[in-house]
């Protein structure tokens, strides 16, 4: 990030928004917010370490989805979606 010009933080952000998405073609963007809950039963089987350590696993997600929008919706286009994706962040965030 330095060489870029940027400076990297030592402090950890909170998690604003989990996104479950898949493409689609011809996908209307229809965002669903899940709660918490809902969000983490949605990310459960993508989490790799559950098997190992669920104790952990869970206390992450839960860490992870606490005060994040989850979302869900299928898409189409990334680059069409991306301009929509951020308008929804930036209307809810404001």
């Amino acid at each position: 990030m330095e060489s870029i010009g940027g400076i990297a933080g030592s402090d950890p952000l909170p998690v604003g928004m989990v996104l479950l998405t898949e493409f689609k073609a011809g996908a209307k963007w229809k965002p669903q917010i899940l709660t918490t809950g809902e969000g983490i039963i949605e990310v459960l089987p993508h989490t790799v370490p559950i098997r190992f350590n669920p104790e952990f696993s869970l206390k992450v997600l839960q860490t992870m989805a606490t005060g994040a929008i989850i979302v869900k919706s299928p898409r189409d286009d990334a680059k069409q979606f991306a301009k929509l994706l951020l308008n929804f962040f930036d209307n809810r965030n404001n």
